[in-house]
């Protein structure tokens, strides 16, 4: 959302056309989704390094099998960070590049969150029923791959199978979509005054129209 908004709103002020003059738009989009990556990867390691140094001190006082999930589990965790990061960061700015302004983008933003949101209604099932049809289903489909998996291995051993195809699944959908979102950062679309559809959205991020 912050570079759905930091574009939209560089494309509104004219900010866009003052940075093409030395800069080509994919590196544009390629310096803003490593930059505010970087920052949200330093945030999570912050947040999970305290929470596994919290949670091995309890272990440690109270049980005698350390903490309640290992190394191999965060280095799973970074590697679905990463790719998810990476399909949605692309997703979102491809939106801010195509809307006048941020007003417009978030009216439709729910296209794109909803395979986020959608792990959360079935939270009971992905904890309770992790070896179900749908948990396995919904960590293997890479738009819902990072929240279920990771709820999935909180509880369970999951197979090592299906981390590896979650994973290879998320890189293959993450260089596509990494891809596609570089259509939307032309100079026709980038500077253009059209109104954001979802319709055009789609269009372009799909290669069916050249904007």
């Amino acid at each position: 959302s912050l570079l759905l908004n930091s574009v939209s709103n560089e494309k509104k002020n004219r900010v866009l056309e003052i940075l093409m003059t030395t800069i080509q738009p994919h590196d544009l989009l390629a310096g803003k989704i490593i930059a505010l990556g970087i920052t949200g990867l330093f945030q999570t390691i912050l947040w999970t390094g305290t929470f596994y140094a919290i949670s091995k001190v309890i272990y440690t006082q109270q049980f005698t099998g350390g903490a309640g999930f290992s190394v191999i589990d965060l280095v799973w965790g970074l590697v679905f960070f990463i790719l998810g990061y990476a399909v949605y960061a692309s997703l979102m700015a491809a939106m801010g590049a195509l809307a006048a302004n941020p007003r417009e983008a978030s009216q439709s933003i729910i296209i794109i969150i909803a395979p986020v949101v959608l792990p959360l209604f079935f939270f009971v099932v992905l904890i309770e029923k992790p070896f179900s049809a749908l948990a396995t289903g919904l960590s293997l489909f890479p738009f819902t791959a990072p929240i279920a998996m990771m709820t999935r291995m909180a509880t369970i051993d999951v197979p090592l199978w299906q981390l590896l195809v979650s994973a290879v699944l998320l890189l293959g959908t993450a260089v596509l979509v990494v891809f596609a979102a570089g259509r939307m950062f032309k100079a026709n679309i980038l500077l253009s005054g059209e109104k954001f559809s979802v319709k055009r959205y789609l269009s372009v991020l799909l290669g069916r129209s050249r904007g």
